[in-house]
């Protein structure tokens, strides 16, 4: 399963990298799942067209799930990227310079934190 990860190199900056969470046939091998981790909080962040968060680290090491809307995330090494209702991104950056969120496009950004545990 294709996904983002946003962390902080030992470069002392915080980068993208795209990774690829393995997944598993289930038994019969009916679908594919990823193995399980263990989750502590979670909740929906909502905002607004043209909400902007300046740079912070994450509070902890989660996935964020976009549900609908669309934003820009940028990293300190300079790149930015756009994610999309669907996407799931890791954020891993939980020391270091953080990152930004701009809200996009004409709709809200709705996405599902899950803070995970290991």
């Amino acid at each position: 399963m294709k996904m983002t990860r946003v962390y902080h190199g030992t470069d002392g900056q915080t980068h993208f990298k795209d990774i690829d969470w393995t997944t598993t046939p289930t038994a019969g091998g009916a679908y594919m799942r990823t193995d399980t981790r263990q989750a502590g909080i979670t909740m929906f962040a909502i905002q607004p067209p043209g909400f902007f968060a300046d740079w912070h680290p994450a509070p902890s090491r989660r996935l964020v799930i976009m549900v609908s809307g669309a934003a820009e995330v940028g990293v300190s090494d300079g790149e930015t990227r756009s994610i999309n209702a669907g996407d799931v991104i890791l954020f891993e950056d939980i020391d270091g310079p953080g990152h930004t969120m701009r809200v996009i496009g004409n709709e809200d950004r709705v996405a599902l934190h899950v803070s995970l545990e290991s």
